[in-house]
């Protein structure tokens, strides 16, 4: 099996997904790019969980608050 054929992967800084609709927004992009995993930076989400999110998996790590914006 060849992976790099099968599974898309990329990174983006997308600044929050803290805002409404944000996070599916997001599992839409993924859906229309065809990627299956997302590294993805400043998404500015505190505490750590889990989100099913449509299609997507959001697993997430952060700060327990928010300072200036950002953790």
């Amino acid at each position: 099996m060849d992976l790099r054929s099968t599974v898309k992967v990329a990174t983006w800084n997308v600044l929050t997904l803290s805002r409404t609709g944000y996070q599916v927004a997001l599992s839409r992009e993924m859906a229309r790019h065809g990627l299956d995993i997302v590294g993805l930076t400043e998404a500015r989400i505190t505490d750590s969980g889990r989100y099913d999110v449509e299609d997507a998996l959001l697993l997430h790590s952060g700060a327990t608050t928010l300072v200036h914006g950002s953790h």
